[in-house]
């Protein structure tokens, strides 16, 4: 059935959010229910979205702003499970609202639009889980922002959003019908009443920027292995910007599946970005789009990554699966940009848990 005859419900913040659709959800928005819920989190494979609310910015730059062409209730219709959300104050510092580096992404949907909204779809869909990716990308992490966001997360109301494990993922029979925190900002006072903080902490100190792989640790014994290269060198077109990009993500998500089947890391999450912008010395730039899905003579990396995963999906002996030929070859997070655009991808990602 088309999206335009399915009943919806009219909720604020729609301008990022999208339409919250009540009947007729296509087989990816309850794709989780086949999981176990003894499955830990850092087993499964999770198709997510990169600068995930950055979808429709028709301000300066806008090619180089926006990462998605969907509304964010239609990524998660769509099956993406893992958001990176980009925010700060808004000019009068007295919201919090979505950003893009220094770009607004909208002047009147506020973060907890955003979370109310997608608490409303997951209550549509209580066996999903959705990781949350929280960075602050425009403006000071200050007390009154970490105070704003504790309410959020892990204030009354929080706590009936949000898992409140603290320092893992869990299960995904823990978290189902929840938001998990993904923390990428600083967190550095805590109320006196509380010993500790909901998510797993990816915090800026310890992200490399631009890495092509490195591991953070953020709890006794948990480790998260991340692939960040998102400014790639231009040094030979767009093809150069596409292979390079290609091979630094395909290579990740490689080492994730021989690992897991090795035995060698049960208990790190994996995190790889598919997304990539191109840059050289001249201040030209490749913009995300053309990155993602090339210019009509140039495939671009979803194109690529599909077919990959295609081949990862079937093979039984290749290097890159090993052990793995069973069900749930452990791929881990895998954050694209304009995926809609390459009909299959997030459904070949999804496969690989079955």
């Amino acid at each position: 059935m088309t999206s335009d005859v399915r009943p919806s419900k009219d909720i604020p913040g729609s301008d990022l959010l999208g339409v919250l659709y009540t009947h007729n959800h296509p087989p990816t928005a309850d794709w989780m229910k086949g999981l176990p819920d003894d499955i830990p989190l850092e087993h499964t494979n999770i198709p997510g979205t990169h600068d995930a609310a950055a979808w429709n910015y028709a301000g300066p730059n806008h090619d180089m702003f926006n990462c998605q062409d969907r509304p964010l209730l239609q990524q998660l219709d769509a099956g993406i499970r893992f958001l990176d959300l980009r925010f700060g104050y808004s000019a009068d510092q007295t919201e919090l609202v979505f950003y893009h580096a220094t770009a607004l992404l909208s002047s009147t949907t506020r973060v907890q639009d955003v979370l109310s909204g997608m608490q409303q779809w997951l209550q549509l869909h209580p066996t999903e889980t959705l990781l949350l990716s929280m960075k602050v990308d425009n403006g000071p992490t200050d007390e009154a922002l970490q105070n704003t966001m504790y309410d959020l997360i892990a204030g009354e109301i929080g706590k009936t959003m949000w898992s409140q494990l603290s320092g893992e993922l869990g299960t995904l029979g823990q978290v189902r019908g929840k938001f998990v925190l993904i923390r990428r900002f600083d967190w550095t006072g805590l109320p006196s009443t509380e010993t500790s903080l909901p998510g797993i902490n990816l915090a800026p100190a310890n992200w490399a920027d631009n890495g092509l792989s490195f591991i953070v640790n953020y709890a006794p014994k948990h480790v998260a292995n991340i692939e960040d290269f998102y400014r790639v060198p231009d040094d030979e077109g767009l093809q150069g910007v596409v292979q390079r990009k290609y091979d630094a993500t395909t290579e990740h998500i490689a080492t994730a599946v021989r690992s897991f089947s090795a035995k060698t890391d049960k208990g790190a999450f994996w995190i790889t970005f598919a997304s990539a912008a191109g840059f050289n010395d001249q201040g030209e730039t490749i913009y995300p789009k053309p990155t993602a899905l090339g210019d009509g003579s140039t495939e671009g990396v979803d194109q690529g990554l599909y077919k990959w995963l295609q081949d990862l999906s079937a093979s039984e002996t290749s290097a890159e699966t090993q052990q793995a030929s069973g069900p749930n070859k452990r791929a881990g997070v895998i954050l694209l940009d304009f995926f809609a655009s390459v009909e299959d991808l997030v459904p070949s990602i999804i496969r690989l848990n079955f």
